[in-house]
């Protein structure tokens, strides 16, 4: 679940977006105590222009001054993460012996930095940029827990941002929102707090839709479980691995002249690679940066990259696989999940047969989501008073679904992409069926909605594996269906029978 609407507040002075932000940080953390529970402390992160020290930009010693001098912020409150200067490391932000509520960076958050108390945005450099507004924003949306909260302020997201005014923000920061998977119906003006959000969708109904999840150990399946145990280094580390180019980099050009060929102009390129000249060493450690699987261990991942790299050069020159990196770092990270999903695939299997996987039910849908766009459509038997808009195929067999014709179903829900229930397989990704549905009897439905053209595709065949072994462990209270415009009839004659 993410914290949507973002509220946009917008000043003209950077020093004033500071303060406000600080000001605003404090109020959240007040409101996280009534939060019964759950321990939450609100943090803000400050965007800087840049970090090296001028009169001319906004940097991250600025921003700390203002902080310490003027909003009288203690000093072990704040960190700084950039490229030259990391304070996070080896603290755990979630603790609650952690004191950091303040943040400066100026783009080191923008890769593989996460933590959900991360709830306000200041920022004082160019948010239109797409490091800003791609990345950076990114880090404020994920909501603590995944669960939504109590109280109401904390299930949104916050931007201070010094511009001008409102529409001067919120058209540099909307394409790259919507590049997010965001849209401008998820900003909210900050100076007009009375205005209803029109994409807000509220649960209508008093009926609980608990859906039972693949479990181990009574918690929520997860990818990670599957791979406990498994050590990449200890796998076979060879493989074929062909270089686009030779070391010296002659590639042969014809050239084309009023539709005809010229071949005795043809030639050769002695493209000149100044990274061909890396070391064992720095291809290593180059590589392990861009391989980026935060279920391994480091070391465990390092060792197979080693590994990888010394058995290549027995085949290929350094320079090759120097010049060839990119190349090399897409074969990789094939190699890895291979061998990831070969080794959780065997144990979803043992799991599943020695019954160590179970089914365990979870909280209700949430009581208030955030739709993109809006369905004109009403229905009798969602959850909820809107739904999110549907191509036309789906929206004929929710329809039919949702009608008299169909006694049996008390209700229905859009389920929601990496926001509400799902199911875990042996592959890293999760599935989320694009419907669930309730009979009245209490039997809940799984219904995913296939194109024809992708009915029969590795990607469906997986999601119907998987979503039969959760139909099964349900004994009977379960079903799961693939709907496709060829078989509506026959799966809603199935439904209709479904007690």
């Amino acid at each position: 679940m993410v914290k949507i609407p973002i509220i946009l507040e917008s000043v003209s002075q950077w020093q004033q977006a500071i303060i406000r932000g600080v000001n605003k940080r404090k109020e959240l953390e007040e409101i996280a105590k009534k939060e019964k529970n759950e321990y939450i402390r609100p943090i803000a992160l400050f965007q800087a222009e840049q970090e090296k020290e001028t009169d001319k930009k906004v940097t991250v010693g600025a921003i700390r001054d203002v902080l310490i001098k003027e909003a009288k912020i203690p000093e072990e409150e704040i960190a700084i993460k950039t490229s030259t200067t990391d304070q996070l490391t080896g603290l755990d932000l979630f603790s609650k012996n952690c004191k950091i509520r303040y943040i400066l960076t100026v783009n080191a958050l923008a890769e593989g930095w996460d933590c959900s108390f991360a709830y306000l945005l200041i920022s004082v450099a160019n948010i239109g940029s797409k490091i800003s507004v791609e990345q950076i924003i990114g880090r404020i949306v994920r909501l603590p827990n995944a669960k939504e909260k109590t109280q109401p302020q904390l299930n949104n997201s916050y931007i201070f941002a010094s511009a001008k005014n409102f529409n001067e923000a919120a058209t540099q920061i909307v394409s790259g929102l919507e590049n997010n998977g965001f849209s401008k119906a998820d900003l909210i003006n900050a100076s007009a707090p009375k205005q209803k959000y029109e994409f807000e969708a509220e649960k209508i109904t008093k009926d609980k839709v608990l859906v039972p999840y693949l479990a181990i150990k009574d918690d929520k399946l997860e990818f990670g479980d599957l791979l406990d145990g498994f050590e990449l280094s200890k796998t076979q580390a060879d493989f074929d691995f062909k270089p686009h180019f030779d070391s010296d980099g002659i590639v042969k050009i014809d050239i084309n002249k009023e539709e005809e060929w010229w071949w005795a102009r043809q030639t050769t390129l002695n493209l000149i690679y100044r990274d061909k000249n890396f070391s064992e060493e720095e291809l290593t450690q180059w590589l392990d940066k861009k391989l980026r699987f935060i279920e391994l261990e480091k070391q465990d991942k390092l060792k197979f990259i080693k590994k990888a790299i010394e058995s290549q050069l027995k085949k290929h020159h350094l320079a090759e696989l120097s010049v060839n990196r990119f190349v090399l770092k897409d074969e990789l990270e094939r190699q890895i999940s291979q061998r990831e999903e070969d080794y959780t695939k065997k144990q979803f299997s043992d799991l599943i047969k020695n019954k160590k996987i179970t089914l365990s039910e979870f909280e209700d849908y949430p009581h208030k989501i955030i739709l993109s766009d809006k369905e004109n459509q009403e229905f009798k038997k969602n959850i909820y008073d809107g739904i999110e808009k549907l191509n036309k195929e789906e929206l004929n067999f929710i329809s039919r679904l949702d009608s008299e014709a169909l006694p049996n179903i008390k209700a229905w829900v859009r389920n929601r992409e990496k926001q509400d229930f799902f199911i875990q397989g042996w592959k890293k990704g999760k599935f989320y069926p694009d419907f669930i549905a309730l009979t009245k009897k209490g039997t809940v439905l799984a219904l995913e909605w296939k194109g024809a053209d992708r009915k029969t595709n590795e990607d469906t065949i997986y999601k119907e594996q998987i979503a039969k072994n959760w139909e099964t462990m349900g004994k009977g209270n379960l079903a799961f269906f693939l709907v496709t415009t060829t078989n509506i009839e026959e799966v809603l004659n199935k439904i209709k029978k479904i007690e």
